[in-house]
């Protein structure tokens, strides 16, 4: 604890000791967000490079999207998947995330990618798989054709 002092030139009655106090406590929130991709093999066709946005959802007091790259972020192969931060930062938000791949037909039958805490800032907005899981196992496994 601290404790400051200062005089101040007035009449001669004396204040009584100004207290203070200040607290700092950490929040963890927690929250989902489902997002399905329906025309998987019509996206694909697509190219790399290109991706499908989920809708915005709010988690913390932020705004968040997934972004899924169903023919790869940069290379051909996999399927890519980010967590991206819509809103605006000014310094760092700390997140741990995970990303599930169901087979809807099994759902005991699942895939799924875990992130240690990491740190998103006004540069480092996006963040998740460049190979999250191959196509040819995606395609097998976790599709309803």
């Amino acid at each position: 604890m601290a404790a400051a002092s200062t005089v101040t030139p007035s009449s001669s009655t004396t204040s009584p000791p100004l207290n203070t106090m200040s607290t700092h406590s950490t929040e963890l929130v927690k929250g989902t967000h489902q997002f399905t991709v329906a025309g998987y093999s019509l996206q694909k066709r697509k190219a790399t490079g290109h991706f499908i946005r989920s809708g915005s959802f709010e988690v913390g007091g932020y705004s968040w999207a997934v972004l899924f790259y169903p023919a790869g972020c940069k290379e051909e192969g996999h399927v890519s998947v980010f967590l991206d931060l819509q809103s605006t930062v000014a310094e760092k938000v700390t997140e741990k995330f995970t990303f599930h791949i169901t087979n809807s037909a099994d759902a005991s039958s699942s895939f799924f990618g875990r992130s240690d805490w990491t740190d998103f800032t006004p540069t480092t907005k996006s963040l998740g798989y460049r190979e999250f899981m191959e196509i040819e196992t995606l395609e097998s496994q976790y599709m309803i054709v």
